[in-house]
């Protein structure tokens, strides 16, 4: 067992400089890892280097763009919080809802 082994963290900014570096320490000290970033490419390359799940939001982004949605993070320590809201709509819509 690593000293992280069963914890869970989220690197924002995680796919390039020195939050790739934090999620790639993490990682290796035993941590579940899921980073984001602002392009799926690097958040794809990041997880591939590591034991992280880059792709989870940028599945999530690819998502609720297609869908005219939106989604919105609110964090503090202690909590993180993910907001997705998408249409109801039986046609997409012309533009996103938020």
């Amino acid at each position: 067992m690593t000293k992280l082994d069963g914890t869970r963290a989220l690197v924002t900014g995680g796919t390039s400089g020195i939050g790739l570096a934090m999620a790639r320490a993490l990682a290796e000290a035993g941590a579940a890892v899921v980073l984001t970033g602002r392009e799926a490419g690097r958040a794809r390359d990041a997880s591939a280097a590591g034991k992280s799940t880059g792709l989870g939001l940028a599945i999530v982004d690819a998502v609720v763009a297609a869908h005219s949605g939106c989604i919105t993070v609110t964090s503090r320590p202690g909590m993180t919080r993910f907001a997705i809201v998408l249409p109801l709509l039986s046609e997409p819509a012309a533009s996103p809802v938020c």
